[in-house]
C-alpha cells in the first residue's frame, strides 16, 4: 500500500470487554480507565489478565475482583511458589 509493505495475512479479532455483563459505553459511564487499573495492579498484571481472560471467540467480562483473583492465583501463588522452591 502506501509504504509498499505487504498486507497482513492474518488478523487477531476479539470480542468486546463487558462490565457487569454490559458493553462498555462512555454514555453509560461504565468505561474502565486502563491507566487507573495499571496504577493499582501494574501494567504487567493488567496485560496478563487481558491475555488470559480475553476470549478470541466471544465477549469477556471485566471486574476488578477478577483482576485481583487472576493475578493472585496465577502470578503470586503459582509463580511465587515456583520461585521460592528454586
Amino acid at each position: 500500500m502506501a509504504m509498499e509493505l505487504p498486507l497482513p495475512q492474518r488478523l487477531f479479532v476479539h470480542g468486546h470487554w463487558l462490565v457487569d455483563n454490559a458493553k462498555m459505553s462512555k454514555s453509560v459511564g461504565n468505561v474502565v480507565d486502563p491507566y487507573e487499573v495499571m496504577d493499582l495492579y501494574t501494567a504487567e498484571g493488567l496485560r496478563y489478565f487481558l491475555l488470559k481472560q480475553g476470549l478470541p471467540h466471544g465477549d469477556s467480562n471485566f471486574s476488578r475482583d477478577k483482576v485481583i483473583n487472576v493475578i493472585n492465583s496465577d502470578l503470586v501463588n503459582n509463580i511465587g511458589n515456583l520461585l521460592s522452591r528454586a
